[in-house]
């Protein structure tokens, strides 16, 4: 038989709130980078990283979410090398644009 091992420092809606919290941000990278509609895609990158840092906060004093932190750092690298890839790809480089700005107003 199996035992069902319980932790009861954590009450079962955070626990709830957690699981629920790791499978959404998977979700949205996973519709990021299966997402075909270029016009979508920039909208989806954006809120799949704005997940994904939520997470990495919420796990940051977690010491055994370890499997976790590495597939969110992976997700985070993954999501910059598509947006990166789009700019190559359309020649954009507004972000590069802003850089150049904000450093000649300081």
């Amino acid at each position: 038989m199996f035992t069902q091992i319980v932790d009861n420092s954590a009450p079962a809606k955070e626990l709830q709130s957690t699981k629920s919290t790791a499978f959404e941000w998977r979700n949205k990278y996973l519709d990021a980078v299966w997402e075909t509609d270029r016009l979508h895609l920039p909208r989806r990158i954006r809120e799949a990283e704005q997940l994904i840092l939520s997470r990495e906060r919420e796990l940051f004093t977690d010491l055994h979410a370890r499997a976790e932190k590495t597939a969110l750092t992976s997700a985070l690298y993954a999501l910059r090398a598509l947006r990166q890839c789009l700019r190559l790809k359309d020649g954009s480089n507004q972000d590069l644009q802003i850089t150049f700005q904000m450093q000649e107003r300081s």
